[in-house]
C-alpha cells in the first residue's frame, strides 16, 4: 500500500482492489473524482493500472484542501518534494520525542498540547495545514512518518476547487469515470450544508451523464430509496475500531459483473 499525504476517516485505497475487477479500467481516458478528499480511488488505480496519458480530476469544496494539493503539485513538478517531506517527518520527530505514544490508550489527551505546538511552529502554511490535518483530524490523533507515498498521480492530476453542483455534465463522454464519495449523510462535513445548494440532485444528475459513474455509499434508507434506479449490489464492511458491521451499498449507471469473492470487508 502507498501512503497518502494527508489522513482522512475512511479507507477507500484498500477497498477499491474489492470493487476494481468490476470496471473496465483501462477503457477510461478521464477519472473525476467530484469529492476529492485523499482520493484513494484514484491513487490504486493510477498504482495498479498505470497509464502515463490517463488524466485525473478532483474538485472539492475546500479551498484549503486544493490550494495545498495543488502546492503539493508544484513541488513535485519542480523535484522539491523530497524536502518538503524531510521537513514534515522532522517536526514528527519533535512531536514524537522519545516516546511512541502510538500504543497508549490516553494519547488524545496530547491532543491539545500538540495543536498549541503547531501552533507555534515556524514554517510555511502548508506544511501546517498538513501536520494539522495529520495529526489533529486523522483518523487516530497519531503522528507517523510518511514515506510510502507515490507522487506520480500528481504530475497526471489537475485539483480543482469547486462544488459538485457545479461540474459541467456537457464535457463528459464514454471515455470518462467518475467515482463518487460524497459525505454521508448520517455525518456532519463542515465542507458542504444547505448553503451549498442539493448535492444529491446534483448526483442524480450526475449519474444520468454521458459518463460511467459508480458510488460507494453507507447504507441509508433515504439515500438508497433516492438512488434506487442505478442500485447494483450490497455487501457488509467491518469497521475494526468501532467493532461494527455496516451496510454498503454500489450504485452505478452501467452494467458491471458482479462481485465473485466474499461480500465481508475488513475495514481498520
Amino acid at each position: 500500500m502507498n501512503q497518502s499525504i494527508i489522513n482522512y476517516l475512511g479507507n477507500k485505497y484498500n477497498e477499491t482492489k474489492q470493487h476494481i475487477n468490476q470496471l473496465d479500467i483501462n477503457k477510461y481516458d478521464t477519472i473525476i473524482e467530484p469529492f476529492c478528499g485523499s482520493f484513494g480511488f484514484s491513487r490504486y488505480v493510477n498504482k495498479h493500472y498505470p497509464n502515463t496519458e490517463r488524466k485525473y480530476i478532483f474538485y472539492d469544496n475546500s479551498p484549503e484542501l486544493i490550494d495545498f494539493l495543488n502546492h503539493i503539485k508544484e513541488l513535485v513538478e519542480n523535484d522539491t518534494i523530497n524536502l518538503f517531506m524531510e521537513d514534515y517527518n522532522n517536526i514528527i520527530d519533535d512531536i514524537n520525542g522519545e516516546y511512541d505514544f502510538k500504543y497508549e490508550g490516553r494519547r488524545y489527551l496530547r491532543k491539545p498540547l500538540v495543536k498549541s505546538y503547531i501552533d507555534l511552529i515556524d514554517c510555511n502554511k502548508h506544511l501546517k495545514y498538513m501536520l494539522k490535518l495529520n495529526i489533529l483530524n486523522g483518523a487516530f490523533c497519531q503522528p507517523s512518518h510518511k514515506q510510502r507515498i507515490d507522487f506520480d498521480i500528481y504530475k497526471q492530476s489537475t485539483f480543482i476547487n469547486q462544488s459538485v453542483n457545479k461540474l459541467d455534465l456537457n464535457v463528459l463522454n464514454d471515455k470518462t469515470l467518475i467515482y463518487l464519495d460524497p459525505p454521508y449523510i448520517q455525518t456532519y462535513c463542515k465542507t458542504y450544508d444547505e448553503r451549498d445548494g442539493n448535492i444529491y440532485d446534483s448526483i442524480y444528475d450526475i449519474f444520468n451523464s454521458k459518463s460511467d459513474v459508480f458510488m460507494v455509499y453507507v447504507f441509508h434508507p433515504l439515500v438508497d430509496s433516492f438512488y434506487k434506479p442505478f442500485k447494483k449490489e450490497e455487501y457488509e464492511k467491518i469497521y475494526q475500531t468501532i467493532k461494527k458491521i455496516v451496510k454498503h451499498i454500489i450504485y452505478s449507471n452501467f452494467i458491471f459483473k458482479s462481485r465473485s469473492d466474499t461480500h465481508l470487508l475488513h475495514h481498520h
